[in-house]
């Protein structure tokens, strides 16, 4: 390596200056280790740093000194700092998605990996921040806005006003999955829930359905009302009460201690609307350790269609929610922040439901 260190000492801080010359393997591996900077790759290219800091930000550099910085950029490894890119109005381009809701783990890992992915595609970095037993929303809120994030995404759960007027007064955009009760300053993205419980219960009924039964979750959240919500509209609509309700974990194991509890029954029900995928397999299984016949004896459905819920052991009825919709709102929506004003009023952006009939329904 044809180089040169020149070392100095400015105000306690240890740097270097690079010129040809010869360094010898070992102190140049010794500098790599350090922390590379905008001015070490101005002192190889032998650039000013506003030049490099102008061609990073996609300013204009001449092709020679283009040239000359990619080269230096490239030997160095270097990274630009994106904090101290917003720091200087440039943004860092990271978009923070903090989850609350972890009782949708099956669905809301779906649509994590695939919004993850379609950030990533526009030059999004994401930084993922759980809430946990010891934090709440406004803590990792305030943890997001640490790091200068361009938008907030949360998923799931119910935001305080206390955090949305923070986000509103920073101008930092705050969107929601899985809710339609955001209130002014929120973005809404999710299902049509209630839509998706009618759906539901006017199929059930026009089965011939008489005992129609809805386990929900045990936590009380915006979809699980939604969904409970359209299932009662269809059953009113036709002069009909819901035969029993339960509530459980929304897990495997949640649906399956529910079903034992609804196959427990002096009447059993004859239909049962699950809150999701995962509960509504719990359920089928313990129809089976009943022996019951699935759907002679009880038709189930569920809501998500995860993946499995096609597999030939399950083959279950379930509503299917158009995500691929939903994420390429939420981008837009990301994308375009920079040419539009924050949206004061309510914002609500829901996706179709479809009924998907399988083997568990007749």
């Amino acid at each position: 390596m044809q180089l040169r260190a020149k070392f100095i000492f400015i105000e306690g801080l240890f740097c270097y200056k690079t010129t040809l010359a010869t360094l010898n393997a070992s102190s140049y591996e010794r500098i790599m280790k350090a922390r590379i900077t905008s001015q070490d790759v101005a002192n190889l290219a032998g650039v000013s740093r506003s030049a490099v800091s102008r061609f990073y930000s996609g300013g204009h550099v001449s092709e020679g000194y283009k040239k000359r910085i990619m080269k230096a950029g490239k030997q160095l490894e270097y990274r630009p700092n994106a904090i101290a890119r917003s720091m200087t109005g440039l943004g860092t381009n990271m978009i923070a998605i903090i989850l609350i809701d972890f009782g949708m783990t099956s669905q809301l890992k779906i649509i994590e990996e695939k919004l993850m992915l379609a950030l990533s595609e526009h030059g999004k970095q994401i930084l993922m921040i759980p809430v946990t037993g010891k934090s709440d929303l406004e803590e990792s809120t305030l943890n997001a806005l640490d790091y200068q994030v361009e938008a907030v995404i949360v998923m799931g759960g119910n935001i305080p006003s206390s955090t949305v007027k923070r986000l509103q007064t920073l101008k930092v955009p705050l969107l929601q999955y899985a809710s339609t009760e955001g209130g002014d300053g929120v973005e809404c993205y999710s299902c049509d829930n209630k839509k998706g419980g009618q759906m539901a219960g006017n199929f059930l009924i026009r089965a011939g359905h008489q005992r129609i039964a809805y386990l929900a979750r045990i936590d009380d959240t915006p979809a699980n009302r939604m969904r409970k919500a359209g299932l009662l509209s269809a059953l009113e609509a036709n002069g009909m009460k819901l035969h029993v309700e339960e509530r459980a974990i929304s897990n495997f194991d949640g649906g399956k201690t529910a079903g034992i509890r609804f196959f427990s029954m002096a009447e059993l029900p004859d239909a049962i609307f699950c809150f999701n995928d995962i509960m509504a397999l719990g359920v089928l299984e313990a129809a089976q350790m009943i022996k019951l016949d699935i759907p002679k004896d009880v038709s189930v459905i569920g809501y998500d269609d995860l993946p499995m819920s096609s597999w030939k052991k399950f083959d279950l009825t379930t509503l299917r929610s158009d995500l691929d919709y939903l994420i390429g709102k939420i981008v837009e929506s990301i994308l375009r922040n920079d040419e539009r004003e924050s949206k004061n009023s309510p914002f609500v952006c829901l996706a179709a439901p479809e009924l998907i009939i399988r083997s568990t329904t007749r």
